[in-house]
């Protein structure tokens, strides 16, 4: 039997032992602590920061859920134990996966490095991180080891042009650094190495992927012949890393590259790993039927991943000593393609015309006089002055879209000119340092709902990474907006304000493993077995009213079958009391939370009668609490109100048949005249409901005896139209001119009477 199965058939065996007790227990009398009550002794207020945490697993073990879709980092997510998420759990309304089988407790290792999230009253606008350490960690996401960490060197290639003016660096907002022109340079610098390279090399230097190769370069050149670029994913490996070495030549410390050992590392960690995703994601989004072997998608995935995974065998040390050799000695003395950079950047400056102001240092180094860009012949060209010039100019582009941040000290910070730097201080959601800190990490990461990265799941992983590994991060609770962190917003998501969220299993330390029950689904259940038995005591109470009251009433009115049948359906609801339940506790007010599905307090509530409302008065001393006496006469008010419904239905049967075969409306009463009536069995319906008197007045029998009288007063007054009508119709030996005339004068004595309602 192997590992896997011996642990489910032991999870299995724990499983049945748990229902063998609960069971046993039952039988035996024992009471066994609920989970709440286990939970209870480490459950703290809202004002305290909280001790424990809580998750609900299908899955007996404190882990992570690797197939989350939501937009968070990966890890380990639970709910702090505070007093208003134990409220939601015992009522069933936490928001998400309260219904799986485990309850699972927890607490932090001494040591763990927790972030508590939010604004404390009292407290700084920064939250748990201070202003000079949220400076320290941003800067964090510009260095090569989060390029390298995370696979993404767009922010440190960004914050390199602004550092050392890097010309090969992209800045999305400054277009003399577009990445057309990059390639474009990149493309002409590679065509002379290769044009060097055919005629110094031996053929078993140049092997076949090297001549392989040499035929891409003569593809992308024919078709710059007709102004068209080869897409990115289109390159090879071989392309990818020459081109790599040549901007690790040409970037700072310029004119020298990393060892070979270290180059080959890099370039697979950092744009390798990336292209091989955007390869899988292109080849995933293509339809089923072209997910083959002869998918040219697929081949060109399947072509990198095994390139990548044999690279030390097919870019050699004795080539990569070829690149930086004639790098070395052929690019320095020629110096052609750099006079070419100089001249495209000179014609950059003049279509800006005054809009640029060029550091006069810059120009000066380059001897170039202000406001006179010519070509200088008097120095050699070197990649440290081209980059000079570069760097004057971004950071004058820079000055001008920021106005104020016209400072030595923002000067020498080249991360705060970024966009992306700029992004992350104006689209977060949460305004404390941690909330820029959270935005920013995510945008590094590359989880947002547009990224790439977020649909194959690898951002939340990368994500993750910036938190735990960058910055040392062990866990974030959220506490929303309770207790002394009101006003926050939500940090980690904005469905659930309140949770935490763990990156190290080390950094936690399990308590104890409870059978959920109070899903959902639990409670529900139990909830409508109290309901059933509140209904139960209920419907002796709403039976006496109901006989001392309203019996006799309906039953003697004459009606059709319909009318009865309708009667006697609503009235096994009634008597049942299932109605007046449901709307009973649904009016509870906010003070009978605790008691109003408690099945003691209904009990007592069942056996107030009519006559104890006629003579309560919360003035004085009364065996009967005042809210209970409140749920009481909501209780006959419900009560009415079903009887007047059902009344109404007779009345409208009625006077539908006294004016049938009118044009007028459903019920065929003249607006006018059903306004009355409307008007007229409002105001009885109002009165008991307590809005036509003082406020201060309880509900009585005698209101609703009165109520009553005036219903059945209505009703008996339409009841003699609708006989004379009746009568006339079946009246033998009448004509037809005189059968219309006896409706007539019934229709006419019903517009009088309706007329006359007050």
């Amino acid at each position: 039997m192997t590992m896997k199965y011996l642990l489910e058939s032991f999870r299995r065996h724990m499983n049945e032992a748990e229902i063998e007790e609960a069971t046993r227990a039952s039988k035996e009398g024992v009471k066994l602590p609920t989970t709440i009550e286990q939970l209870d002794p480490y459950v703290v207020s809202d004002d305290e920061t909280p001790t424990h945490f809580f998750q609900f697993s299908n899955v007996n073990k404190l882990g992570v859920n690797p197939s989350s879709k939501f937009n968070t980092p990966m890890g380990i997510y639970a709910y702090p134990l505070i007093k208003t998420l134990f409220d939601q759990y015992k009522k069933g309304r936490i928001p998400f996966a309260s219904d799986r089988k485990y309850t699972i407790v927890f607490k932090t290792k001494p040591g763990s490095n927790i972030l508590v999230a939010g604004v404390p009253s009292g407290g700084g606008a920064y939250g748990p991180i201070s202003d000079k350490k949220y400076i320290s960690m941003a800067k964090l996401l510009y260095t090569k080891e989060a390029a390298t960490l995370t696979g993404n060197p767009s922010f440190y290639e960004e914050a390199a042009a602004y550092r050392t003016g890097d010309i090969f660096s992209n800045e999305p907002e400054h277009p003399f650094l577009d990445q057309t022109r990059q390639e474009d340079w990149l493309d002409e610098i590679a065509d002379k190495f290769f044009d060097w390279l055919v005629g110094a090399l031996s053929p078993e230097v140049l092997n076949h992927r090297w001549a392989d190769l040499l035929d891409e370069i003569d593809q992308a050149a024919a078709m710059a012949t007709f102004k068209r670029s080869r897409k990115e994913y289109a390159r090879s490996v071989l392309w990818d890393i020459l081109i790599y070495t040549i901007k690790d030549w040409a970037s700072y410390p310029y004119e020298q590259a990393s060892e070979y050992n270290k180059l080959v590392k890099d370039f697979r960690n950092l744009l390798g790993k990336e292209k091989i995703r955007r390869l899988k994601d292109l080849a995933t989004s293509m339809p089923r039927s072209t997910l083959t072997g002869g998918s040219k998608e697929k081949q060109r995935y399947d072509s990198y991943v095994k390139d990548l995974t044999n690279l030390e065998a097919l870019f050699t040390k004795k080539h990569y000593d070829m690149v930086i050799l004639w790098l070395e000695r052929y690019m320095k003395e020629q110096g052609t393609v750099f006079d070419d950079i100089l001249e495209l950047m000179q014609r950059e400056v003049r279509g800006h015309g005054a809009a640029i102001a060029l550091d006069s240092a810059a120009l000066h180094a380059l001897k170039i006089p202000p406001h006179k860009y010519h070509k200088p012949r008097t120095k050699k060209l070197e990649l440290k002055d081209i980059a000079a010039l570069n760097k004057a100019l971004i950071k004058n582009s820079w000055e001008q879209k920021s106005p104020n941040n016209k400072t030595a000290k923002h000067s020498r910070n080249p991360e705060k000119m970024t966009s992306s730097w700029r992004e992350m201080e104006r689209d977060m959601l949460n305004k404390t340092n941690l909330g820029k800190l959270w935005y920013g990490s995510m945008m590094l990461a590359r989880n947002r709902s547009y990224d790439f990265d977020r649909s194959s799941r690898h951002g939340m992983k990368v994500w993750r990474t910036i938190l735990q590994k960058l910055w040392g991060i062990d866990g974030i609770v959220d506490m929303g907006s309770v207790g002394p962190w009101t006003g926050s917003s939500a940090l980690i998501h904005k469905s659930e304000p309140t949770q935490a969220v763990f990156f190290s299993k080390s950094a936690l330390q399990h308590v104890t493993t409870l059978k959920n029950t109070e899903t959902p689904e639990s409670l529900k259940r139990r909830k409508q077995g109290k309901i059933r038995n509140i209904q139960k005591m209920l419907a002796s109470s709403v039976k006496r009213e109901w006989n001392e009251i309203y019996a006799g009433i309906i039953e003697d009115w004459s009606s059709s079958e319909f009318l009865k049948k309708r009667y006697e359906r609503k009235k096994k609801l009634l008597l049942g009391a299932d109605v007046m339940i449901n709307n009973l506790i649904s009016w509870a007010p906010p003070e009978l939370s605790s008691k109003v599905l408690e099945e003691s307090w209904w009990k007592v509530f069942s056996n107030i009668t009519l006559d104890e409302m006629d003579s309560y008065s919360a003035a004085v001393d009364h065996s009967v609490e005042p809210m209970m006496m409140h749920v009481r006469e909501q209780l006959s008010k419900e009560i009415f109100e079903e009887w007047h419904a059902v009344a109404m239905a007779v009345i409208f049967y009625k006077i539908k048949e006294i004016y049938g075969g009118t044009e007028y409306s459903f019920i065929g009463l003249p607006h006018k005249q059903k306004g009355q009536l409307m008007t007229y069995t409002d105001n009885i319906l109002n009165e008991i409901h307590g809005f036509s008197r003082p406020t201060t007045h309880m509900l009585k029998k005698e209101d609703l005896i009165a109520a009553t009288r005036k219903m059945t007063q209505l009703h008996d007054s339409i009841n003699k139209m609708y006989l004379s009508r009746l009568t006339s119709l079946l009246a033998p030996g009448l004509s037809k001119d005189e059968t219309l005339h006896a409706d007539n004068k019934v229709v006419s004595a019903a517009n009088d009477f309706l007329k006359s309602l007050k």
